[in-house]
């Protein structure tokens, strides 16, 4: 039976889920840590491998106690989900009723309006700035008495574009809707906001361990917010959510800053290299700082979409736009991986020329 493609289109969207359906040689598409995961966590996954008979702690009672100290939030302000994107999803399946309202810029990371359309919400989406940056004036002119919740995520997704603390904090102060900071990859450029949930009851800030920390494959992400907040949505979830080694493991990579010090610098490198190759090609690049960035492909190609087929002639692929509100065909996604992964990448493109 062949698949109704339009099942995977998202009505008030506009877009297309992104899901990778093949495997490539050369592939820039994801972000992950191309220097993987810190060395320590394959000797506790081999010491606790034999524990694995054990239901995992289903308080992540060690783990909070890690993240309480390295943040100074309280213990039971933290809980824990499937990677961010889990995360995001149970706190939109939880708050967000029908006829509720989701705001957002249209460059975001589209999971959680497909979340809010299918919790039944309706999504608001906000302008970007000619350069690509959040304009959070016009977010703020989106927000009325049935906004219930505001999502960005910092640095931004897909354009890895950061913004400021002072101007998220002031969207926090202007509204009462719970405002959801995903800080995916805030390992690799921004400021974090998690500390200020102290401060205001209205603020989630969400962050995984699948980026800067190199375990995507083990699906661990925790989110902090207000005590209250957070004690319903450990009500409303499953019990274990994430398995005992991903928790032994996540203990091991928070304690492993060496690591996440030397993946940003690669990462920067690795950016810095592919966006100087690219624009000596001739190519537009909106510019950067953290693991993955936007590269207008037109009008060297006819379309995203054209430059991403002809590269997977070759073995290789990026993110097309089109799958991102606002996009259009003119630009793809390309997240910085092995320099020698790299290098390949630049030769197939100039191959395409």
């Amino acid at each position: 039976m062949k698949l109704n493609k339009n099942l995977l289109k998202f009505e008030g969207t506009g877009t297309k889920v992104y899901i990778p359906t093949e495997k490539y040689s050369v592939d820039l598409s994801l972000t992950e840590n191309p220097l993987k995961f810190s060395s320590k966590i394959l000797e506790i996954i081999d010491k606790e491998k034999v524990n694995i008979n054990h239901y995992p702690d289903p308080y992540h009672t060690d783990l909070r106690k890690v993240l309480s100290q390295k943040f100074g939030i309280h213990e039971k302000n933290f809980i824990f989900g499937t990677g961010a994107d889990g995360l995001i999803e149970n706190i939109i399946r939880i708050l967000i009723n029908p006829g509720k309202k989701v705001v957002m810029p249209k460059l975001s990371f589209l999971n959680a309006s497909f979340a809010a359309i299918i919790a039944g919400g309706e999504v608001v989406f906000s302008e970007i700035k000619s350069d690509f940056h959040i304009d959070f004036a016009d977010l703020k002119s989106k927000i009325d008495d049935q906004t219930k919740m505001v999502f960005l995520c910092n640095p931004n997704n897909p354009t890895g574009l950061v913004e400021s603390k002072d101007d998220i904090l002031d969207l926090v102060r202007f509204t009462n809707a719970l405002v959801v900071i995903d800080e995916a990859n805030i390992e690799f450029a921004g400021e974090s906001v998690i500390s200020y949930v102290n401060q205001f009851e209205n603020l989630l800030v969400i962050r995984t361990l699948s980026k800067g920390y190199g375990l995507a494959g083990m699906r661990i992400g925790y989110c902090a917010g207000n005590e209250e907040l957070m004690y319903y949505m450990w009500r409303l979830r499953p019990p274990f959510v994430n398995t005992y080694l991903a928790q032994k493991a996540a203990l091991v990579a928070l304690s492993d800053e060496e690591h996440i010090k030397k993946s940003r610098n690669y990462v920067k490198n690795e950016r810095e290299y592919l966006v100087k190759e690219l624009l000596k090609i001739g190519f537009q690049v909106i510019s950067s700082e953290a693991n993955c960035f936007l590269v207008k492909v037109t009008p060297l190609f006819k379309s995203s979409t054209e430059f991403n087929e002809l590269l997977h002639q070759h073995d290789c692929t990026v993110v097309d736009g089109k799958h991102f509100e606002g996009l259009g065909i003119d630009y793809v996604r390309i997240a910085p991986q092995l320099h020698e992964t790299n290098e390949k990448f630049i030769e197939v493109v100039v191959s395409l020329l």
